[in-house]
Formats: structure tokens, sequence, C-alpha cells
């Protein structure tokens, strides 16, 4: 989550204000997938959780003046046009592993992916995390140029990687210990499923 909550931050950019000015909070949307893989409870692709933890994390901390976080649980919003006023967007859910699961929400439908390139050209930052980082090769383009990467899942048959998972437990250590955006953060262990040959 750390890692998540850094990724955001980078996002958002930064601005130069006087005292008499106040700039406008940042608005950033988090869409959550479905909960898979198990029963409520289990911590396991509860992505509603995960954007819920986010949100208290993003307005109980030291930027909470210059943001407005907005949550949609379950998949893509009852209401797209709101995230025509997004800064930044994170989707957090499945996404399609060949012949299992469905496509993650900004990639569900031809009318969804020409929204979020409409987005992306106006500049909102967009970011993808943990399973809704799959996509099929069909748009390859617009994940590379959006979010510089994507989990290529598609060759010859079903469920035939290109893309690699591995899961591994390591000591994080920051790259940059004196820079603005890791302050106060100490080095942590972590268990995580790290995707590769994106």
């Amino acid at each position: 989550m750390k890692i998540l909550l850094l990724g955001l931050l980078c996002c958002l950019g930064s601005g130069v204000w006087t005292a008499e000015q106040k700039p406008a909070r940042k608005k950033i949307v988090l869409i959550a997938g479905k909960k898979s893989h198990g029963p409520v409870g289990n911590g396991i692709h509860d992505y509603g959780w995960s954007v819920r933890l986010l949100r208290i994390m993003l307005e109980n901390s030291n930027i909470k003046e210059q943001v407005a976080v907005e949550v949609h649980l379950d998949g893509w919003p009852k209401n797209p046009k709101t995230l025509e006023t997004a800064d930044t967007i994170l989707i957090v859910s499945d996404g399609r592993d060949g012949d299992r699961y469905e496509e993650a929400p900004h990639l569900a439908s031809e009318e969804r992916v020409r929204f979020m390139e409409r987005q992306i050209k106006r500049g909102c930052g967009f970011l993808t995390f943990h399973f809704s980082t799959f996509a099929p090769e069909k748009y390859a383009r617009q994940m590379l140029d959006w979010s510089g990467g994507y989990f290529q899942w598609e060759t010859n048959g079903k469920r035939q990687w290109f893309s690699a998972i591995q899961t591994r437990e390591a000591e994080v250590k920051l790259g940059s210990p004196d820079h603005p955006l890791s302050r106060g953060l100490k080095p942590f262990r972590m268990r995580e499923e790290f995707y590769y040959n994106l």
C-alpha cells in the first residue's frame, strides 16, 4: 500500500502558490473492481477494501487540504462523467487472463477505451494496480502511452503469458530517501506478487 500511495502522489505533481492563493484541490478518482478470489474478509483481491484504505490514508495525510478523493466500488462509475474532471484516476481490479475473468473496467468496451483516451489526452494521470494491469494485445499502444506498461497475457492460446508473475518477500529500501515524497518513510519488509516482462 505504501508503494501505491507513493505512485499516486507522484501523479499529482506539485505547484507553487503564495499564502494568499489557495490552489484548487486535485481530484483523485479511485475505482475498485468487484471482489474475487474467495470470501469477503480473506484479504485477497478485496479491491473495495484497498481503495477505502487509500482514501483514508490520503484524507489523513499532510496533503489532505490539497486533494479531493472520490471512490467507486464494484467497477466502472455509474456516471462516468465524474472522470472528466479527475486529475488522477487509479483502477484496482481484476483483469482478463486468457479465458478467465473479465477485462478491467477501463478496457471492458471500445467506448470505455476511447473515453479513457480522452481523459489521458487532456492531462489526467492514470494508474493501474495489480490485476488491472492485464491487457489484451489490441490495447498495447494505449496501455504503453497511458501508464508505461501492461501485463501481456495474450499469445497464441488461452492463458499463455509473455509477462510473468513471481511472489517474493524482500526488504524495500528507498532509492532516494531524502526526496520530499520519501519523507518519513523507512525501509520495510513486504511480501508481494511482482509482475515483470511488462
